[in-house]
């Protein structure tokens, strides 16, 4: 009996060290729950482990804070049922962890959007401010209280009230270093892309008090531009993340060899996630939904600009109609904020959201709208482009390869064509282009030919549904899909208009081109996301999508934009500056080689390059804005209607 007594005593004592050995520490059990919820999606469980780690971890008070910030999110994502629970959450953390500056930060912002998305509903009056001038900076981005802008003296990137009080400086750069910026919401956070005086980039992460920095990561692996932070101030946001290799094997893994997607960096450890690849387009911006069970996206197609609303947790992106630009969402998650040109003239609106699915929009005001960002007290920043009109210059190419002068083309463009749309006639002889109706009431554009050589410049078909002319290779004809879901076939030289009739499912225009037994092209604008990318000032090519990535050239720009690129005829077109630091328009040739410098650039008063080469490689069309180009900051505040009373 006593030999059974101590073997059994032995065998427990072994039990419990074995147990003490293997107990987790609190950030690994926070990872467990991450596991969970972002790869698993068993948001129970998630939430199970994320309150053990504030009950059984509570010393840790910055890991406390952050776990319950985290269950409440959980929450939150499981709907309107377990609101109640989340809130007793962000109250908590808000009350209890006010020495976690940013957690307690957060956790008011969300209680602040509730309170506001569950409010009765009342009426609405729409006030709109100008923000003023800061520093030699003119634009600072600005809540309505605080504003961040760079010191023109210093280069400093500062926090202030809105009228320059209480001065405080967050990031001080190193000589020769430049950095990009981007705001949290609740200006608790701040994101910095710095460059080194060599070229070499740092993603880093500070507080809005200008404590706690903290690198993410060294060198640029995303090709992309700044992020977005979510709404929780949990992840940042990449969009435009072109095919892998990526530069960090931390990463690496992560991100899908083709195509142009969405990564989410967590600020917990810094690991990235792919939630999003698309194949022949570029995402360009990307927002998660406040509650985190949505994304809106914008991508960049052969036919322009769309929006997309896809689930997080698995289902197919569903097209959002009509927006021309995807600015933020509603604190309240109810509504996307957009711009649309409805009746031909740019204005702003809120797209209702409901599960996923888009309603009718609501007209809020209209004006120019860019870098619409959305507070989670329901106040707008965005601003307002002022410009003259969208243009476009052409330049001949010499017997011996080099740009004459540039000269301006006089295109039916009063600051409403469509930018990246025109596209050469087969024979050199017409560019076609898209501009923009005034009907008010609906979306109404028309496609116009201009022909260089003469001047003659005429409207050939129009729709109110949009218009995406096709050449055909036979003679100046154009294939048109009109309001009804037909073709139309388009006789340059007489203006005749011969409807074909519908075809109904597929892409009408290429069935009627089969049918008619046409050969039809594009031209102009194609997109060259899956053949040219630029990495950092790599420029790099593959013929096709399953081919390896070749280096083209490295260019001088220190930051080259990667839009401004064109693949066209086995050929690279580029703006690039030279040894002497002059821009000119290059091209290389996708087998390599010295690239060609073709002429000097444009005028700087042309932006937003777009390069389109004719068919013969003789024309160089590049369109863009110009004009009085200037911005403005504006504050929009009373925007969003009062949700309902619940029943």
């Amino acid at each position: 009996m006593k030999l059974r007594i101590l073997l059994a005593g032995l065998i427990a004592g072994l039990i419990c060290g074995v147990a003490a050995f293997a107990a987790e520490t609190g950030p690994e059990l926070f990872q467990k729950a991450v596991t969970q919820e972002t790869a698993a999606g068993n948001l129970e469980e998630a939430i199970k482990l994320y309150q053990r780690v504030a009950k059984e971890f509570a010393s840790d008070r910055a890991l406390a804070a952050k776990a319950l910030m985290a269950a409440a999110h959980c929450y939150e994502l499981q709907g309107q049922s377990k609101q109640d629970r989340a809130i007793e959450l962000y109250n908590q953390v808000a009350r209890q962890y006010k020495d976690q500056v940013q957690p307690a930060a957060a956790a008011s912002a969300r209680l602040a959007a509730i309170r506001q998305a569950n409010r009765a509903a009342q009426p609405v009056t729409v006030t709109q401010r100008k923000v003023a001038p800061l520093g030699t900076r003119p634009i600072p981005f600005t809540d309505g209280r605080r504003a961040f802008y760079q010191d023109g003296a210093t280069n400093a990137l500062v926090i202030s009230d809105v009228d320059g009080a209480n001065k405080h400086v967050i990031y001080k750069p190193k000589p020769g270093e430049k950095f990009q910026v981007e705001v949290s919401r609740d200006f608790s956070m701040v994101a910095l892309r710095l460059t080194d005086a060599g070229g070499k980039a740092t993603a880093v992460v500070i507080r809005g008090d200008g404590t706690g920095y903290r690198e993410l990561f060294k060198g640029d692996p995303y090709g992309a531009g700044q992020p977005d932070f979510s709404w929780d101030n949990r992840y940042l946001v990449y969009a435009g993340v072109p095919p892998g290799p990526i530069n960090d094997p931390t990463l690496q893994a992560l991100v899908s060899n083709s195509g142009s997607g969405v990564v989410v960096v967590s600020l917990a450890d810094g690991k990235a996630r792919e939630v999003l690849r698309r194949e022949g387009s570029i995402v360009e911006h990307a927002v998660p939904s406040p509650d985190g069970r949505f994304m809106a996206f914008t991508e960049l197609e052969s036919t322009g600009w769309k929006t997309f609303v896809t689930p997080l947790q698995g289902g197919e992106p569903r097209l959002i109609p009509n927006i021309s630009r995807f600015h933020d969402w509603t604190p309240d998650g109810r509504f996307l904020v957009a711009s649309m040109s409805r009746s031909g003239n740019e204005a702003l609106y809120l797209v209702p959201i409901r599960d996923g699915q888009p309603g009718d929009p609501v007209f809020v005001r209209s004006g120019s709208f860019s870098n619409g960002v959305v507070f989670p007290n329901g106040t707008m920043y965005y601003r307002s482009i002022r410009t003259d009109a969208t243009a476009a210059v052409l330049a001949q190419l010499d017997s011996s390869g080099q740009l004459g002068a540039w000269k301006t083309l006089d295109l039916n463009t009063a600051g409403n064509a469509t930018i990246g749309s025109t596209v050469w006639s087969p024979d050199n002889a017409w560019i076609g282009y898209v501009s923009r109706h005034d009907d008010v009431g609906q979306t109404s554009s028309a496609f116009r030919v201009h022909n260089p050589a003469t001047g003659e410049d005429r409207e050939v078909f129009s729709s109110a549904t949009g218009t995406d002319c096709r050449w055909v290779a036979q003679r100046p004809m154009l294939l048109c899909p009109d309001t009804n879901g037909g073709v139309s076939l388009v006789t340059v030289d007489s203006g005749k208009v011969e409807r074909l009739g519908s075809v109904s499912p597929g892409d009408t225009v290429v069935a009627f081109a089969r049918e008619r037994g046409l050969e039809m092209v594009r031209g102009g604008f194609l997109l060259s996301a899956t053949l040219v990318r630029m990495v950092n000032r790599d420029l790099e090519f593959r013929p096709t999508r399953d081919s390896d990535w070749k280096l083209l050239v490295t260019l001088h720009s220190e930051r080259p934009n990667p839009r401004e690129i064109m693949y066209w005829a086995k050929a690279v077109y580029y703006f690039d500056t030279d040894a002497s630091g002059k821009e000119g328009l290059f091209r290389i040739s996708e087998e390599g080689g010295a690239p060609q410098r073709l002429g000097d650039a444009p005028g700087s008063d042309l932006s937003g390059r777009v390069i389109h080469p004719s068919w013969d490689g003789r024309q160089i069309l590049v369109e863009g804005v110009i004009g009085g180009l200037s911005a403005e900051g504006w504050l929009l505040e009373n925007f969003i209607p009062k949700a309902p009373a619940a029943r």
